[in-house]
């Protein structure tokens, strides 16, 4: 059974014997510019946007972990969280596996892997901007559904829509995370 795929720049990436030093950022952000959130059901919203946003909002601390909490999604893709929740609850381990090659891109671009608690901050702001792109995303008949805070383990508020502004498209998605990425390794100085 192949385990393999191939990334943005050619190289193959086996998930059954995970070669790390194959992680590129520039091939993060190509593959995240392209990754849609809510399965591109609601436009092109990208994932590369998503994490940028989220970036801006934690603690200025916690900013590069939060840039890259949903790196392991330029391997896997963007697997909506119910059929993550899905697969866990039939035995599956998609939740571990994730967690892994994420550990695995952190440690490749010397990323500072973040304690249980900061992670629980970065995860709080992430839900907060699932639930903005919800107000942002989606028709009225649609963004009214309970379905949406059900996906949530707490009650939680959107931020407000303005803090998208406007939906970039997958050249300035890429490029933004690059450089945002680029200052925040090198202690804000490029």
């Amino acid at each position: 059974m192949n385990t393999q795929t191939v990334l943005p720049n050619g190289k193959v990436f086996d998930f059954a014997n995970p070669d790390y030093s194959l992680v590129e950022l520039e091939d993060i952000a190509t593959s995240l510019s392209y990754t849609n959130r809510f399965n591109g059901y609601f436009g092109n919203y990208n994932v590369a946007q998503h994490s940028v946003l989220v970036s801006e909002m934690v603690d200025s601390t916690l900013a590069l972990p939060a840039l890259f909490h949903d790196a392991a999604e330029y391997l896997i893709g963007d697997i909506v969280t119910p059929f993550k929740r899905a697969i866990e609850r039939a035995g599956g381990h998609i939740k571990d596996q994730e967690y892994d090659l994420l550990y695995g891109i952190f440690c490749q671009l010397d990323i500072p892997w973040s304690s249980t608690l900061e992670w629980e901050q970065i995860y709080q702001v992430d839900k907060r901007m699932y639930l903005t792109e919800v107000q942002f995303l989606t028709p009225a008949h649609i963004r009214d559904l309970p379905i949406w805070a059900e996906c949530l383990d707490e009650p939680l508020e959107p931020y407000h829509v303005s803090t998208i502004g406007h939906i970039w498209n997958s050249g300035s998605a890429g490029n933004v995370f690059v450089n945002e990425a680029e200052r925040l390794l090198h202690g804000g100085k490029i």
